[in-house]
């Protein structure tokens, strides 16, 4: 519920994109009886669903909508989506994780596997290479942890790639482009293999 100046009024969020939106009609409703109980004031809305995605929102009666049991499972699918970066955001994860997560977990959806079924998302799993599985891995074990449930996930081994080791040749290069300064500084660096704070 929102609190106006006009009195309470119901806040939907929409499970296609996540927006917030008030429906119109209720608002009208409580700007003319701003003095009535909130019970009498506001009506819940089921038998519709709003999406503020289009400029003008359009109510959906039941039987203009197509029901679907993968549609149904789509839309329960997003919503727990969005349930799960609000839980990612409350326990305070970096930007840079929250958008991979949700990333991760919008793959899974967009895959067609079913986020409430281990056994769906292990078989989406197998089209993944290594490295993109553990984080999906991470991601839908942190899922689940939301929900108060455990699985078992598929093993996984990351080959973690070599660094890059330049050649004598190029370091010389670097060492030769650069000015007076930082070229003492890099041969230092290069000739005691010192570490940048000590040679400073």
């Amino acid at each position: 519920m929102r609190r106006t100046s006009h009195g309470d009024v119901q806040r939907f969020l929409c499970r296609e994109c996540g927006y917030r939106f008030s429906d119109p009609t209720q608002v009208r409703t409580a700007q003319r009886n701003r003095s009535l109980a909130l019970s009498s004031s506001v009506t819940t809305i089921s038998t519709r669903r709003i999406c503020a995605v289009q400029e003008e929102a359009k109510n959906l009666a039941p039987e203009t909508e197509l029901k679907t049991v993968s549609g149904e499972s789509q839309k329960t699918a997003k919503g727990k989506q969005i349930e799960f970066a609000w839980y990612l955001k409350k326990e305070n994860y970096s930007v840079d994780t929250m958008r991979t997560y949700n990333g991760s977990l919008r793959n899974l959806i967009e895959g067609g596997a079913d986020i409430t079924n281990p056994n769906s998302v292990k078989e989406a799993l197998m089209k993944y290479g290594e490295a993109r599985k553990h984080t999906i891995i991470a991601a839908y074990t942190l899922f689940l942890k939301m929900q108060g449930l455990l699985w078992n996930p598929p093993l996984c081994q990351v080959t973690r790639q070599l660094p890059f080791i330049p050649t004598e040749r190029e370091l010389d290069d670097l060492i030769a482009g650069c000015g007076k300064k930082m070229s003492a500084f890099l041969q230092t660096l290069k000739e005691t293999a010192m570490r940048l704070g000590e040679a400073a």
